[in-house]
């Protein structure tokens, strides 16, 4: 059963004032770190750091995991800040999100 933390997940970028401006570079920061975390998953299958996403409206819902145990996800607010319900969140557990990570790389290995 996991967590949410109370807090949204805030990448470190510098605050322009511009909103469209601020947005890309947060979209950037977490497509690296999201890139990063991965890496470090397929190597040691710890999955502290990744990024989980799940579909809602036009978009994401994604999610940050600042903990494995217990399992606990940080809320990533940018572009339209998606959510789920807190019920779903504490409906995980981490095979789902190991399972969530594997089908992540058998995309990206496709050609």
């Amino acid at each position: 059963m996991a967590r949410l933390e109370d807090y949204a997940y805030q990448p470190a970028v510098p605050n322009t004032g511009d909103f469209l401006t601020d947005m890309l570079a947060m979209d950037k920061k977490v497509a690296e770190e999201s890139a990063a975390a991965l890496l470090n998953y397929r190597e040691t299958g710890s999955i502290t750091g990744c990024f989980w996403s799940h579909p809602v409206a036009d978009n994401y819902a994604t999610y940050r995991v600042s903990s494995a145990r217990p399992l606990t996800l940080q809320h990533v607010a940018i572009g339209d800040a998606y959510a789920v319900p807190a019920a779903h969140i504490r409906g995980l557990n981490a095979a789902d999100i190991k399972e969530a990570l594997d089908w992540k790389m058998r995309w990206a290995a496709l050609p």
